[in-house]
């Protein structure tokens, strides 16, 4: 499947959201949310190197089930001996599905990214290598409210699955920049 296809699918999905009768329709809302926090990922080829860096995302409540996120995370660096791992980049778009509850939301996310990796080694005169994978990404999360803007996010993350594997952790908040009430009252 190419890259195009994955975002004609987000892309039809999205926008026939935007006109059902669930969405926010005119209440002066933006649905607008921001995430920063910390990466963990395993890469699974010939060995299983665990790296770690930050990440930012930025996404779209286009009602009570359904969202578009952006994600970027860079930084990530693993040495050991004479060899270093480094992820130069990593980016994604995403659905995401959400299921809403009172103090949390469980949430599916599926999508596409594509990621940079460069292997560096001193031995023997020393060389570098980079790798450059896409593919399709898909993960499940969860975030815990502390209030109506802000929540602890949790995810687990399977980034990439072509030249090699690429599974992740993340852990961080994401801060909803609308007033639409997260934490429902109970009386």
């Amino acid at each position: 499947m190419t890259v195009l296809r994955y975002l004609y699918i987000i892309l039809t999905l999205s926008l026939s959201l935007c006109f059902s009768a669930n969405t926010y329709a005119g209440d002066g809302n933006t649905p607008l949310y921001i995430g920063i926090g910390k990466s963990f990922f395993t890469f699974e080829d010939s060995t299983s190197i665990n790296a770690s860096g930050y990440y930012l995302n930025l996404g779209l409540d286009l009602g009570n089930y359904f969202a578009i996120e952006a994600l970027s995370s860079s930084s990530a660096i693993d040495e050991f001996d004479a060899e270093s791992y480094e992820i130069d980049y990593y980016h994604g778009i995403f659905a995401r599905f959400n299921l809403r509850y009172d103090h949390f939301t469980v949430y599916l996310l599926a999508g596409y990214g594509t990621t940079s990796l460069t292997y560096t080694t001193t031995v023997g005169g020393g060389s570098t290598v980079a790798v450059d994978d896409s593919g399709f990404s898909y993960g499940i999360g969860m975030d815990l409210y502390g209030t109506k803007n802000a929540a602890l996010t949790l995810r687990a993350m399977d980034y990439i699955d072509e030249d090699f594997h690429m599974l992740g952790a993340v852990m961080g908040f994401h801060f909803y920049f609308d007033d639409i009430p997260r934490i429902q009252k109970r009386y």
